[in-house]
């Protein structure tokens, strides 16, 4: 077994160091009391009304906002790879750990394998690198990961919207992991597929405190944090990089799709759900419905179209009667199962006895998930298609 006792130490060590450059780092940065760009602009030692003194108070802020905080980004990412490197502390955890030489290899000190199954579910099944390598081996000799606790908000909508999603089985202790950084978790569809909808998602990350005027992200100016894969609706998401674990989005408009072109007053159609949408059997979400009275045979007759022309049939059924309902399931040529009510008197009533006569319903369950823009706190992003969780780690 490791000495972790050492690996502790060493590694404690090292983080003091790099958290004091941090440290320096936000007081740069960040306005407030006690923070140095106070010093110099909320205090009485110059003269804000003097033309020189203001000159020197600009040059002083200006060098704070930019030449310091990059600067000491550079000591910071600089000592970072004394760090990584094999003569320094990744050498000692290789010899402690007998670290493989894949694990050696690897550039980042982390970096996370993948699995895909079920056409969309994602998991993490493997860690690389030297924190990978140290992860495997803590958990073969049965070391505890002390975790912090993650608490996260609502998934909210902004801008306007087009399609919906829902967070019902997102669980605070459960779907984020400690090292799940402060900030928004954002989720922009890139893929408007009816099938199998996907979003892109990022994290951004908060600024330390309300009162940071330039957040600088994390230490090496590292802002937003990409997911390694796209999220599928409806399907397990986890993603090392961002922190995440089994998270699902929901389409709740497949247990309650919009009906249009129905009976204002006589509605042929109620409680309608869809399961398992594809995209060979709608158009952008939409099923096109035809209910036909006929002289011979089924008293009803209900088609199934993939366009709004009428011209691409992709399923059908018939019902019999005009005194009551019927419950109607059909699994539509592609796999989709479109589910409603038919209510047969008030059919008899819309449709009388003409044999030509027919009502068109139209089933939206609104696949296109968009949205054009959103704003958080006092900071535009101007991102478009946008869902977002806010996300808190305590310190």
């Amino acid at each position: 077994m490791a000495d972790y006792t050492l690996i502790q130490c060493s590694l404690a060590a090292e983080m003091l160091i790099t958290r004091a450059v941090t440290a320096f780092m936000e007081r740069t940065g960040q306005t407030g009391a006690d923070y140095f760009r106070s010093m110099i602009v909320d205090t009485n030692c110059y003269d804000r009304d003097d033309v020189e003194d203001a000159r020197a108070i600009g040059l002083v802020t200006s060098h704070l906002d930019t030449s310091m905080l990059a600067n000491l980004r550079a000591i910071f990412r600089n000592y970072r790879s004394v760090i990584q490197s094999q003569a320094g502390w990744s050498g000692v955890l290789a010899r402690e750990i007998n670290m493989v030489e894949a694990d050696k290899q690897v550039i980042s000190y982390i970096v996370y394998g993948y699995e895909n199954v079920n056409f969309g579910e994602i998991s993490v099944i493997d860690r690389r690198g030297p924190l990978g390598a140290l992860h495997k081996a803590m958990e073969n000799d049965d070391q505890v990961i002390v975790s912090n606790g993650v608490a996260t908000g609502t998934l909210t909508e902004v801008g306007v919207v087009r399609g919906s999603l829902d967070d019902t089985l997102v669980d605070d202790a459960n779907n984020f992991l400690s090292h799940c950084h402060t900030g928004t978790l954002s989720f922009r569809c890139v893929n408007e597929s009816t099938t199998a909808p996907q979003l892109l998602v990022t994290m951004t990350i908060a600024p330390n405190s309300a009162a940071n005027a330039l957040s600088i992200g994390l230490p090496d100016g590292t802002t937003v944090v990409n997911g390694d894969n796209l999220l599928t609706v409806n399907k397990t998401w986890s993603d090392g990089r961002i922190g995440v674990v089994d998270l699902i989005l929901n389409r709740p408009g497949l247990a309650a799709p919009t009906v249009s072109n129905d009976d204002d007053t006589n509605p042929l159609m109620s409680l309608v759900s869809v399961e398992t949408p594809y995209d060979g059997d709608c158009f952008k979400g939409q099923f096109f419905v035809r209910i036909k009275r006929q002289t011979t045979g089924a008293t009803w007759k209900i088609e199934f179209f993939a366009d709004s022309g009428l011209t691409v049939k992709v399923g059908g059924d018939t019902s019999t009667g005009t005194s009551g309902t019927d419950a109607i399931s059909k699994t539509l040529n592609s796999g989709s199962v479109v589910n409603f009510t038919l209510d047969r008197a008030n059919a008899a009533i819309v449709l009388p006895t003409a044999v030509y006569a027919r009502c068109r319903p139209i089933i939206t369950i609104v696949s296109s998930l968009r949205q054009t823009s959103r704003k958080l706190s006092n900071v535009d992003y101007n991102h478009t298609k946008r869902w977002q969780i806010q996300v808190f780690r305590p310190c």
